[in-house]
């Protein structure tokens, strides 16, 4: 047992960074893309000061609601503002952790730049959730009523986080902005919910922006390791295995998570032993190596039985 595992674990470190190498052509800046990235956040800052300074921080809280609650059914929206979570974010994440090996490191700098400021400014502002400031009758509330710690929404962070580091696994403009309109959604969706202002989705998505941006770049010029990509990976696995006992309080998501968490981690790990049962089919690998039979052609497979 142990013998393999070292086998198994000086496989990984002589073939990966040979797939890391390979796989960083098809992670390259979109020039354009980053400018918009880096030049979105203060414009949006800009225009939420604005509309607060104007209408307060109600402004458009009621109208949004009645539209969202004419619009979709609630366990729509219950599913969709699940998708802000931290622990479904990082499900969807390992599944593009394979083929764009290097997001693992655009993850880990975006999540600390992003929780650092999005905590930063709660625990400065102290703001209240419409829970915490509107009667019970007032207005929709879907799933727990969170009451403090409004500005800005966490889930509107982390949704505009993983829609910016996404777009890198797409070419076309088109769905890269349909990713980053999704996001969008997903911020909406806590005003119709009820627990947030749109003020903290505007600033929400500001500091999603800007952090998924410096994410993007710092991945850009980080070399990716081994030891690096596979505590990262390690950490993205545990998460999924624990979104199998999540559903973010709403009724409709239970199976949203389940279904996520196992396609996450059979998505990951499936791919990764073909890789490695592929490797150890090439010449000379298989005899230092078998993480199972070597792969044969039906052509290879008919000459051993005639000879």
């Amino acid at each position: 047992m142990i013998p393999a595992i070292k086998q198994l674990a000086t496989l990984l470190d002589r073939e990966l960074p040979d797939y890391f190498a390979q796989r960083r052509a098809s992670w390259q800046p979109d020039i354009a893309m980053d400018r918009s990235f880096k030049a979105l956040p203060l414009p949006m800052i800009l225009i939420g000061l604005i509309v607060y300074l104007v209408s307060g921080m109600q402004a458009g809280f009621f109208t949004l609601q009645g539209y969202g609650a004419a619009i979709l059914p609630v366990f729509v929206w219950e599913n969709i503002t699940f998708l802000g979570d931290t622990m479904v974010a990082l499900a969807i994440l390992l599944l593009f952790s394979f083929r764009f090996p290097h997001l693992v490191l655009a993850i880990i700098v975006a999540a600390v730049v992003g929780t650092l400021l999005t905590h930063g400014l709660k625990g400065v502002l102290s703001t209240l959730r419409p829970p915490g400031i509107l009667s019970a009758g007032d207005f929709i509330l879907i799933g727990p009523g969170f009451k403090n710690d409004s500005l800005p929404s966490g889930h509107t962070v982390t949704a505009f986080i993983t829609a910016v580091l996404l777009t890198r696994t797409v070419q076309l403009s088109f769905y890269k902005w349909c990713i980053i309109a999704m996001a969008g959604l997903i911020g909406v969706s806590r005003v119709i919910c009820g627990v947030h202002w749109p003020l903290d989705v505007v600033l929400g998505a500001a500091i999603g922006v800007f952090s998924g941006w410096v994410g993007l770049r710092a991945s850009d010029v980080m070399r990716l390791t081994l030891s690096r990509y596979l505590v990262l990976c390690g950490i993205l696995l545990l998460n999924a295995m624990l979104l199998l006992f999540e559903d973010g309080g709403f009724d409709s998501t239970g199976i949203t998570a389940t279904v996520l968490a196992l396609s996450a981690l059979a998505y990951w790990s499936l791919n990764w032993l073909v890789y490695l049962m592929a490797v150890n089919s090439r010449p000379g690998v298989g005899s230092r190596f078998a993480v199972g039979p070597p792969f044969k052609s039906n052509l290879q497979q008919q000459s051993n039985e005639a000879s």
